[in-house]
């Protein structure tokens, strides 16, 4: 079974999350006890539950961690380098194991300005079969 090592954005401990590949991120992450936020409860409404995608964890489950000095987008999001090294551009999901994106997330993604690289996901909309790393983009007072 694939694991998410999981950073929420308010701060808390680090999670590894069991993932399914017919489960959402967002499913999993709350299934952990993990706080996500996700104020449209899973519809890609509203892009709360956006994560950093990290690239997959090294050796025994444990990921290089979220990256500390990533720049915000306009919408919240990370925009800079990822903690892991992940490459950028439209193969970054599909090399990490991601579901493609669909058109609600697409569509979302763009309204709030965060490019369409695969660095930036909707924990709604986000499937995964293989082990990765993510962190959480919005706390409870981020808007």
């Amino acid at each position: 079974m694939a694991n998410l090592e999981f950073w929420p954005a308010d701060g808390s401990a680090r999670r590894l999350v069991p993932l399914s590949p017919v489960t959402t991120l967002l499913v999993a992450i709350m299934k952990s006890g993990a706080y996500i936020r996700h104020d449209c409860g899973g519809r890609a409404l509203c892009g709360t539950c956006r994560v950093e995608i990290d690239s997959a964890p090294q050796g025994g489950g444990r990921a290089a961690g979220p990256s500390s000095g990533a720049a915000a987008s306009p919408g919240g999001g990370a925009a800079a380098g990822l903690g892991g090294g992940a490459a950028a551009g439209p193969s970054l999901s599909s090399s990490l194991g991601l579901g493609p994106m669909r058109a609600a997330e697409r569509e979302r993604l763009q309204i709030l300005g965060i490019a369409l690289d695969g660095r930036i996901r909707l924990a709604c909309q986000t499937y995964s079969s293989r082990d990765l790393g993510a962190r959480g983009c919005l706390d409870k007072e981020d808007r």
